[in-house]
């Protein structure tokens, strides 16, 4: 008869189910790691911002002399006046905050008049404000005898 054997079903699906079990084991474990990979790069770049946000409220107060009245320009385009101090995290606190308000003449259109204005008197509160260190550009120390500083201390009685 005929002497060639014949392959056996079992045989034939028990290989093929190992090749498939061990390429489903090879993706699990390329998936994990993918996923592990992904992981750090998140800590990494969380550690980097936490790190850089610290920093920011601190470089905003080198110079920062408090005896003095600060002008405080920020993204924004506005310039508050006051004294500049270190709140939590990167926040900071202008104390005693002003600002200048600019009032057209009303018989010449070519000029203006302007006042310093108390954030207290305008808006209520305290009179504080806090500003996101992220926010502010430039912070100048004023000299004790500055037009500014000067009306300031008017202003205030």
């Amino acid at each position: 008869m005929n002497d060639v054997p014949e392959p056996t079903t079992a045989n034939t699906t028990s290989a093929s189910g190992d090749a498939a079990s061990t390429s489903r084991d090879t993706r699990a474990v390329v998936g994990i790691l993918g996923v592990i990979a992904v992981l750090i790069l998140v800590g990494v770049l969380v550690a980097i911002w936490i790190g850089r946000d610290a920093s920011d409220s601190q470089d905003v107060l080198e110079g920062v002399r408090s005896n003095r009245i600060q002008a405080v320009s920020l993204t924004s385009d506005t310039v508050y006046f006051g004294h500049l101090k270190q709140r939590a995290g990167d926040w900071l606190e202008l104390e005693d905050a002003y600002f200048l308000r600019s009032t057209p003449d009303a018989k010449d259109a070519t000029k203006s008049t302007t006042t310093v204005v108390s954030v207290k008197e305008q808006a209520g509160g305290d009179g504080n404000l806090l500003l996101n260190a992220r926010e502010v550009l430039v912070v100048q120390n004023l000299t004790a005898n500055s037009e500014i500083a000067s009306a300031i201390d008017d202003a205030k009685g």
